[in-house]
């Protein structure tokens, strides 16, 4: 076996998923279920049961959404987010007795934020693949999965306002119909959704999903699932850019830059200052003028995904101490790039969609670019090829907060144990 095929037999998703996906949907114009694309369902239906066993240990809310008897339950995606997961019983068996329901649609958006090792995998041989073949994902894209037992999606047949590209990944069939946005428009006169398939069915195109089977519907297009016995998929949201959205993100950015102080209540007769003053506060951003700060702004949110792997959801926090990092193993995964921008005698670093701003010190600059090209080694042998750069106290702060963020993998060290 040559080392390609090595390499290959050890990818999770097929080699050429993504130009068989280009080829089968007319580069993304139109719908096809793509069969193979994924041979392992078993490795990613074992890594999100690993991504759901985080939610209940952590303060942070996962999005969760839980549906039963075609409602949505807000009390029961609360109790699962606080019941510990048992890896004793299967999840589906898990989820029936975490809600006290047989029958049940859940659905867990930014999942890859709970399970740092899926996301790496996924950045690899999901999202590099778009990247190479068609460009970056100019507003991120979001990973989710999507758990049933129970008939008909929930919320009836539908539109989705994004593309979604999803890998079934069974152990049941998933069946599908999808209607063109135009045909369903004259078929029903509307574009509300509708919660009577069995009427409508004929009129779409039909698709039974088996695992490792690979959807794509555009955005816009009228789809419905139904559940044969328990299963789930993964599926990625791939957002579009517009001049709404990108302005949006400009004017966080630069308000994120500048603070902004709560309002509650102005005189009436100060109320045209007082929007005036609110304003400037957001527009006077690094003495830009409002359109280079908006640019700016907008330019360091991509920047955010970019070093995120394009997620929208930035990673849980590495909870390591510094003071133990010593007997670690530090890794590279060479996925997630840290990057920079200088600016006004600042520089502003982007790790895995957080940022620091910084004094541009001497030698920084080359300090990050070190880490970036180191592979793997102890603790202080990275510490140690940065000495000549800068300060070991520059370096500390560096490694750790990169470390924290999840910029650099951290493992025991076994030559210490």
């Amino acid at each position: 076996m040559t080392t390609a095929n090595i390499a290959n037999a050890n990818l999770v998703f097929d080699v050429n998923w993504m130009d068989r996906l280009l080829k089968a949907t007319n580069d993304l114009k139109d719908y096809a279920l793509i069969p193979n694309m994924l041979h392992d369902s078993e490795y990613i239906s074992n890594e999100l049961r690993a991504a759901i066993s985080n939610i209940s240990d952590e303060k942070e809310k996962a999005i969760l959404r839980m549906f039963v008897d075609n409602g949505q339950r807000y009390d029961l995606q609360d109790k699962l987010q606080n019941t510990p997961y048992n890896p004793e019983v299967n999840l589906d068996s898990w989820l029936q007795e975490s809600i006290g329901y047989k029958n049940y649609c859940f659905t867990f958006n930014g999942i890859i934020k709970w399970n740092n090792h899926l996301h790496t995998q996924l950045t690899k041989e999901v999202v590099r693949p778009i990247i190479d073949s068609v460009g970056v994902p100019l507003a991120g894209l979001d990973t989710y999965a999507f758990f049933a037992n129970s008939g008909y999606t929930p919320f009836g047949i539908h539109e989705d306002p994004d593309h979604s590209l999803i890998f079934h990944l069974g152990p049941n069939e998933k069946h599908v119909w999808i209607w063109k946005n135009e045909d369903y428009l004259k078929l029903t006169g509307s574009n509300d959704r509708r919660f009577d398939p069995e009427n409508l069915k004929e009129y779409a195109d039909h698709y039974a999903l088996k695992p490792g089977d690979c959807l794509f519907i555009p955005k816009g297009d009228f789809h419905v699932f139904q559940n044969v016995g328990y299963s789930a998929f993964l599926g990625f949201i791939l957002y579009p850019s517009t001049a709404k959205t990108v302005g949006n993100e400009g004017i966080n950015m630069l308000t994120r830059f500048n603070g902004n102080n709560d309002e509650y209540f102005v005189d009436e007769s100060q109320l045209k200052s007082k929007i005036d003053q609110q304003i400037e506060q957001i527009t006077k951003s690094h003495e830009h003028d409002v359109d280079g700060g908006l640019k700016k702004g907008s330019y360091f949110y991509h920047l955010l995904l970019k070093s995120n792997g394009y997620a929208i959801h930035k990673p849980l926090l590495n909870k390591i101490n510094p003071e133990t990092l010593s007997n670690k193993t530090i890794i590279n995964t060479s996925v997630f790039p840290i990057l920079y921008e200088i600016d006004n005698g600042e520089i502003t670093i982007f790790v895995r969609g957080r940022m620091m701003q910084l004094k541009n010190l001497p030698g920084i600059v080359e300090t990050i670019n070190t880490i970036n090209e180191y592979r793997e080694g102890s603790y202080w042998d990275l510490i140690d090829n940065l000495k000549e750069l800068t300060s070991l106290e520059v370096s500390k702060f560096l490694v750790d907060s990169i470390i924290q963020y999840r910029g650099l993998k951290v493992e025991e060290n076994n030559d210490n144990e």
